[in-house]
């Protein structure tokens, strides 16, 4: 519903978890069984994709563990 006006954005989305969905499937994890370099591409993605939905990056975070956290917090103004 929040992307009614705007189903690009949802599509982009569903395009980006279908590529990383093909990523994993096609490329060896590293020893811990995950890719965390995908993890982070993907999002670094999403993060651009829902750079107005903060709230939203937050919850699509909890599905990458190993992606960069440090991108969620807002940077602080320099002085």
């Amino acid at each position: 519903i929040r992307f009614q006006k705007n189903p690009e954005v949802y599509q982009q989305f569903l395009d980006i978890l279908q590529a990383y969905q093909k990523e994993q499937l096609d490329r060896p994890a590293d020893s811990s069984g995950r890719s965390s370099m995908a993890d982070a591409q993907v999002f670094s993605k999403v993060a651009k994709l829902f750079a107005n939905d903060k709230d939203l990056l937050q919850e699509f975070s909890q599905f990458l563990p190993d992606a960069p956290l440090m991108q969620l917090e807002q940077p602080s103004p320099s002085v």
